[in-house]
């Protein structure tokens, strides 16, 4: 997570390139900023286009016990990322894992749809690791 909290604060991580790379990348940047008239160097200009153009997907799980910490210790993940809390899951989600984790774990379509208790898709709504162990955990003693 501090590569991450350093590339979304900075726009760049320290030592990711070696200096041939970013001697090669030099022309190609400084063409480009110079068609956008951008006001500042070459490492400015990349570090603009790297935060303007890449985009990043977290997925964290809230109940773990260091979430907060981790927070703390990276804080552009809460300022300069859009925060999208899942509270709950759809009752076709919760429907539908079951029957694909099922299915992957080896058995056959049949013994799947055969054998899954209708409480899979009413089950309480939870953290999704701990569902998806819900099932797995199913599936190893059952089929």
């Amino acid at each position: 997570l501090q590569t991450i909290n350093c590339l979304l604060s900075s726009g760049e991580v320290p030592k990711l390139f070696a200096q041939q790379e970013l001697d090669g990348l030099a022309t190609q940047l400084r063409e480009q900023s110079s068609e956008e008239s951008f006001d500042g160097d070459l490492h400015d200009y990349f570090a603009y286009r790297t935060k303007c153009l890449l985009h990043i997907v977290i997925i964290m799980n809230t109940d773990k016990s260091d979430f907060s910490f981790q927070l703390l210790t990276n804080p552009a993940l809460y300022k300069q990322c859009t925060v999208i809390w899942r509270d709950e899951w759809s009752k076709e989600s919760l429907q539908m894992l079951p029957s694909q984790l099922l299915q992957s774990s080896g058995a056959d379509s049949d013994e799947v749809t055969n054998s899954m208790p209708p409480f899979f898709g009413s089950a309480p709504e939870q953290v999704p690791r701990k569902y998806v162990s819900f099932v797995e955990t199913y599936a190893q003693i059952f089929l």
